[in-house]
């Protein structure tokens, strides 16, 4: 995914979709899987995933921080870039994570991803009501009419992960899959361990593709 130019990937995947029709509701399967798991369709990160890859959520923690850590440097200066609002809280929510600060970086990033989000489409990407999960697919799919790899890939915010869960969810099956938006803002005894690395990767990647959401939409309407 991140390969290629930002604003050329959806028209090469479209020409791709043309010829094998089946693509765009097989990359909508495979990231509407990969997302449960806590990682979301972002620049620089790969554009399909094996069935393998979607076994478990070792395995694929484990193909994602390998990519992830590969192309840290390229994300960064993506969100940087094209986030010079938010430059100064974000500058800092990367000096925290290089500096193994998960505790204080995790917030910053998951209350920003929310911020851009609820920029374009004007609801909590953290929502758990289903009248608006409704509202975001529907917000999705009228911005990007024209394109289905790229519904495929920015409809899984309407689909409910670890991210958007009360913080009531504290299996450890589910706190290892993401960290849970709600438990830590809200300071619950039972999320006080969020600070990990993986949680901070993960929440890097959902703001960077919540980023890419936007920036996408604005490209498409230059």
């Amino acid at each position: 995914m991140g390969r290629f130019d930002i604003g050329n990937i959806f028209a090469q995947a479209n020409r791709i979709g043309r010829i094998f029709d089946e693509l765009p509701s097989k990359l909508s399967k495979t990231w509407s899987e990969a997302v449960v798991y806590g990682w979301y369709p972002a620049p620089h990160m790969p554009g399909q995933l094996s069935q393998r890859s979607l076994e478990s959520q070792e395995n694929i923690d484990i193909r994602m921080l390998s990519e992830f850590e590969d192309s840290y440097i390229q994300t960064k200066e993506f969100i940087i870039c094209n986030a010079e609002q938010r430059i100064e809280i974000l500058t800092e929510a990367f000096k925290l994570h290089e500096g193994r600060n998960y505790i204080a970086c995790i917030p910053l990033l998951l209350s920003q991803a929310d911020g851009i989000f609820s920029d374009l489409i004007g609801v909590s990407v953290f929502t758990r009501r289903e009248e608006l999960q409704n509202k975001i697919e529907k917000s999705i799919e009228s911005k990007f009419d024209s394109s289905e790899i790229a519904k495929a890939y920015f409809s899984t915010f309407s689909v409910t992960t670890q991210f958007h869960e009360g913080s009531n969810s504290t299996s450890d099956e589910m706190k290892t899959a993401a960290p849970n938006r709600n438990g830590i803002l809200h300071g619950d005894i039972n999320h006080l361990d969020y600070g990990t690395h993986p949680n901070s990767c993960k929440s890097i990647n959902f703001l960077a593709s919540a980023l890419w959401l936007k920036e996408s939409y604005k490209q498409k309407n230059a």
